[in-house]
């Protein structure tokens, strides 16, 4: 199975919001419930796996985050932050938006366009339709 952050973020943050003297059960999705499993083999939950007659995790039973599970749910936070803030610079390269609009403006493609990738003004041009900078 392939390691998903956004997975392990989503379980990591479960088990430590989670309040109430029961521990945690993880067992409908059974992505999140390998996942789990994955972090509780690797010392960052403590937990236990329940598995079937195959060996696969079928069930997850977590009570809190280790030490380590804390630190890593840090990490993860941290790197999601950065990539959303990298999205969003990315997003507003002032110099692509104007020449996005006199493309818009004047019907012709801009020839200082080849400069910046596809994913570039993709969002750019997300930017200037959702913002109304096109009024």
């Amino acid at each position: 199975m392939k390691r998903d952050n956004n997975v392990r973020l989503l379980v990591l943050r479960k088990v430590r919001d989670h309040e109430g003297a029961e521990p945690l059960q993880i067992y409908e999705d059974l992505v999140e419930v390998r996942n789990a499993a994955r972090l509780i083999r690797e010392g960052f939950i403590e937990g236990e796996v329940v598995e079937n007659g195959s060996g696969m995790p079928v069930n997850a039973i977590v009570c809190e985050l280790t030490d380590s599970g804390h630190d890593l749910l840090e990490q993860l936070e941290a790197q999601q932050l950065a990539a959303e803030g990298q999205k969003k610079g990315a997003a507003r390269d002032p110099e692509l938006m104007r020449l996005l609009l006199r493309q818009a403006a004047y019907g012709k493609a801009e020839a200082g366009l080849v400069q910046w990738n596809d994913e570039n003004i993709h969002s750019n041009c997300d930017v200037l339709l959702t913002e109304n900078y096109t009024k």
